[in-house]
């Protein structure tokens, strides 16, 4: 698995594309989702294709994967999540052979999946605190990662609360 590491130094006069690539964690039905619409861009050779601080591996996820077009195949991503257990505070993306500048990272149409994990499982997740937060990039990419944990979409909730005031009337 080629993973090139680059000192962490962020680019200096790259341009951030609209919606950087987000992963959305919903800790409530267990599921992944790279958000459809969401990408980053390499914009410089070698590619470091860390986020964030990732000083250890606590899960390793081999689907679902964000959609990768460079050279080779993106297989896994790895997180590392603090000691508590509250954030994820390291991200790393591995790809079959390094990319090259203008390979990118893109969301799936495809919708919230539950993952395959090679280390680890989604009990290692679900206690994440909820919001949205970014990891850093190192110098090669055109932005950072966004993580949303969140719990159940907000229709389902919506539709949940209207059924618990339903009920409460019938009483």
């Amino acid at each position: 698995m080629a993973r090139i590491a680059v000192a962490g130094v962020l680019a200096i006069g790259s341009v951030a594309s609209a919606d950087p690539l987000e992963l959305r964690i919903d800790v409530v039905n267990g599921t992944l989702d790279w958000i459809d619409g969401s990408m980053i861009t390499l914009v410089s050779s070698p590619a470091d294709n860390r986020f964030g601080s990732l000083t250890g591996v606590d899960v390793i996820v081999t689907s679902p994967l964000a959609v990768y077009s460079g050279p080779g195949v993106l297989n896994r991503f790895d997180l590392h999540v603090s000691a508590d257990g509250l954030t994820i505070e390291g991200l790393g993306l591995f790809t079959s052979i390094p990319a090259t500048t203008g390979s990118t990272l893109t969301g799936d149409a495809a919708g919230p999946t539950a993952g395959t994990y090679s280390v680890g499982d989604f009990s290692v997740l679900e206690n994440l605190t909820m919001g949205s937060y970014e990891l850093t990039r190192f110098e090669s990419w055109d932005d950072n990662v966004r993580i949303s944990v969140v719990p159940a979409p907000a229709g389902t909730a919506m539709l949940l609360g209207a059924a618990s005031l339903l009920a409460r009337r019938r009483r």
